[in-house]
């Protein structure tokens, strides 16, 4: 295992049944029903180590072992994005992705 994963270890708890990402330092939810940032954001973010970080690649590298790559994306199968339940969560290619949920095309003109 990474030293960096030990570290995100130490800084957040997850929760994979409530999907509940909280930070260790401060208490702080950072996903779930009682979470205190913009609910009309896509995506929940977290600071580490003076870095943005977005919450379901903390979350897949707590339970996974591993950062996503490049090319991967961690995927809301449910296409409910502030649903971070473990159950929810699956690594697909950026091209996986795209082809699973065609919302990211609207606006393309490749959409009838």
């Amino acid at each position: 295992m990474n030293w960096w994963i030990t570290d995100l270890q130490a800084a957040f708890r997850y929760e994979p049944d409530t999907g509940r990402l909280i930070s260790r330092r401060n208490g702080r939810e950072i996903t779930g029903p009682n979470r205190r940032t913009d609910l009309k954001a896509p995506y929940a973010t977290a600071k580490f180590k003076g870095k943005l970080l977005v919450a379901t690649h903390i979350i897949w590298a707590l339970t996974h072992g591993e950062w996503p790559g490049n090319e991967s994306v961690v995927d809301h199968i449910n296409g409910d994005t502030h649903d971070n339940r473990l159950i929810n969560l699956r690594l697909l290619s950026r091209k996986a992705n795209m082809d699973y949920h065609p919302k990211h095309l609207k606006g393309l003109d490749l959409l009838s």
